[in-house]
């Protein structure tokens, strides 16, 4: 009896430390997807499934995706039907944030200044079921902290297309996480929203709770063309360079807002690159690589660099680009689940 008491009492312990064992590893293992504009793909790089022509797109946990094709805003549900459809000129980055019930995107405005049609930057927030709860007009929210800058074409830029020309070229929005910088300055609270203003060479931080624009960082000249912004949990900024643009032999950089402070972390050579970046994103992983894109005999790859070993992985040249030009490693077990669309 003895025995089968202490069988007994090994059994229970063994299958308690399995289930704690089962419970961290589900709660902290690493995102095993990679999201590409509305692709999907396994963490190799290989494709699971293209779900729409659209250029970015976010995935619902019931299977349901959000896209934007330039010309309109929708969500469709997990066998393909629209569930909601809103006209409009968007671009680059839909943002979920991480009550997983609003999200951004990023729009333009038309204005007249000239005689010439600009397009000004927007951010609109949203419900996922459809309700647009507020648009800010980059352009109105510049001035708001700068009130020297009242010419309205201060640093435009030519556009091809309707347009002739642009005034701020947003690019990107993130949801501030946890950082370094939260007890130095409460605009860098975790939940507030960093915007990417590249013709201004700027960031602009939105207050989600207030729903209004609470700081301006004004980024040093050295930095001119940049996409994807992203504040780390050190406090610092990293950078994804469009060199194309600027000359700047950098790929990815980090700014510290409140030392100033520049660091290189890879160039476009040390990438392996053979020519300047017109587009692209990076994103920092939870083991401290970097995923970012690389072009090369004018093909866009998929790369993984570490600071460790010192050179970038090609993970994969199928994973063709649309419109938002970037990579994202998501965990989206759950729509890939509920997702019945053929």
């Amino acid at each position: 009896m003895k025995n089968k008491n202490v069988f007994y009492a090994i059994s229970v312990f063994v299958l308690f430390v399995l289930f704690v064992f089962i419970v961290a590893f589900s709660l902290f293992r690493k995102p095993n997807h990679i999201i590409s504009d509305c692709s999907i793909f396994d963490s190799n790089g290989n494709l699971i499934k293209k779900y729409s022509d659209g250029f970015a797109c976010i995935f619902l946990d019931d299977g349901s995706f959000i896209v934007h094709d330039e010309n309109s805003l929708k969500r469709v549900d997990s066998v393909g039907k629209i569930l909601w459809e809103h006209k409009g000129e968007y671009h680059h980055q839909i943002t979920l944030l991480s009550n997983k019930t609003n999200f951004l995107a990023l729009s333009n405005a038309d204005d007249d200044h000239l005689d010439r049609t600009a397009r000004h930057g927007q951010i609109e927030y949203w419900s996922t079921e459809g309700q647009r709860l507020k648009t800010w007009t980059i352009k109105n929210q510049i001035e708001y902290f700068f009130h020297w800058l009242q010419q309205p074409v201060l640093k435009s830029k030519p556009f091809d297309g309707p347009y002739k020309f642009e005034y701020e070229h947003i690019n990107a929005a993130q949801e501030i996480p946890r950082n370094n910088l939260e007890k130095h300055d409460p605009a860098f609270k975790a939940g507030n929203i960093l915007i990417s203003i590249n013709y201004r060479s700027s960031l602009l931080i939105f207050d989600r709770d207030l729903l209004k624009p609470i700081k301006l960082i004004p980024l040093p000249k050295t930095i001119t063309n940049f996409h994807d912004a992203q504040l780390l949990s050190s406090g610092e900024i990293l950078l994804y360079i469009n060199a194309e643009a600027s000359n700047d032999p950098r790929l990815l950089i980090k700014f510290h807002p409140l030392t100033k402070e520049e660091s290189t972390i890879l160039t476009h050579r040390e990438a392996g690159s053979d020519q300047p970046a017109i587009f692209g994103g990076v994103q920092l992983l939870p083991d401290n690589t970097y995923l970012l894109n690389i072009q090369k005999n004018n093909i866009w790859s998929l790369g993984i660099y570490s600071t460790r070993d010192g050179f970038v992985q090609i993970k994969s040249s199928e994973a063709l680009f649309g419109y938002a030009q970037q990579y994202k490693f998501e965990n989206v077990s759950q729509f890939l689940k509920r997702n019945k669309s053929l």
